[in-house]
């Protein structure tokens, strides 16, 4: 449909039974009565924030309509909307079940209603991200959290600190028996949210810090260090992070810029892949210095688990 139109009139294509795809452009405000009534070829449509409302009958009898993606902008679904739409299984509604309750859904509807809904957790977090069930899981799971301002800040990178304190909300520590603990770091100071995250970590092995015996609060975590964090957490759960020639072969010829992986990192970047921990930044690369995102992590976090790494 062109850009630039605002509402799908009465009837638009009503009976159109070869129908199987259709693209609604976000100008539009306003799905009318019946306008895809009786398309019994379309399997999916995604409806866009811009429309306000969905008018009676819009989409009855779409017998093969199963998944619909639903903006969040929507107010009203009138009576009958989607009628007959026995084979609705899901619908991916692009904002938070919050939003959702201010919807008012007409009568006859119930293939709507009875359908799994799938909800965004943050704003900046949609149902079909590669990473939405990460971010899921780790909310769930209180291993991560949103901002203040209700997002979850899928791209922004993640401090060393902060890191620290998700592993230890990993591990369930006690962090009250060590947050009485001097630090070893001069750079943490006391009484800080970190404080007693970092000085788990430094008991343990996990964290070492840089040479010039600063742990480096407020440093971005990179992809190799966040790693090598998790590598050495492994190592202090008593889980064998040693790989073989050819384990650490594969990697090597996979990924052409591990010649850049620090030397310090190298080990726990063979063990990580071998084990699920990461698939990479892409197919060939694994960016060891670049900076590790919030989604990214949490991606991690959700391979851990699904592997029963830990």
């Amino acid at each position: 449909l062109p850009r630039g139109i605002t509402t799908i009139s009465y009837g638009m294509f009503e009976g159109c039974v070869a129908l199987s795809d259709i693209t609604i452009p976000n100008s539009v405000t306003m799905i009318d009565n019946w306008a895809f009534a009786k398309c019994r070829s379309l399997t999916d449509i995604t409806i866009p924030d811009s429309v306000i409302s969905i008018g009676y009958g819009a989409f009855q009898d779409c017998s093969s309509l199963n998944s619909i993606t639903l903006g969040k902008g929507v107010v009203s679904i009138d009576n009958s909307a989607f009628y007959g739409c026995d084979n609705l299984r899901a619908v991916h509604y692009t904002g938070t079940r919050a939003i959702s309750n201010k919807l008012i859904i007409g009568s006859f509807n119930t293939c709507l209603t009875n359908a799994t809904w799938y909800y965004r957790l943050y704003p900046d977090v949609a149902t079909n991200d590669w990473y939405s069930d990460a971010v899921k899981y780790v909310s769930e799971n209180g291993i991560m959290s949103g901002y203040q301002n209700g997002l979850f800040g899928t791209s922004n990178s993640i401090q060393r600190q902060d890191f620290l304190v998700m592993l230890a909300r990993l591990e369930g520590v006690d962090l009250a028996t060590y947050s009485a603990k001097m630090s070893v770091f001069p750079d943490v100071p006391e009484g800080s949210y970190f404080e007693a995250a970092v000085n788990w970590g430094s008991e343990n092995g996990i964290v070492t810090g840089y040479q010039n015996g600063k742990f480096g609060v407020g440093d971005k975590v990179t992809r190799e260090q966040l790693v090598t964090f998790l590598c050495r957490y492994a190592n202090y759960k008593g889980i064998d992070t040693t790989c073989t020639a050819s384990q650490k072969n594969a990697v090597i010829y996979k990924y052409y810029d591990f010649k850049n992986v620090s030397s310090f990192a190298q080990d726990a970047i063979f063990w990580a892949v071998n084990n699920g921990v990461i698939n990479g930044k892409t197919s060939t690369t694994i960016v060891p210095q670049g900076n590790a995102q919030r989604c990214e992590v949490a991606k991690i976090m959700y391979n851990i688990y699904l592997n029963d790494i830990f």
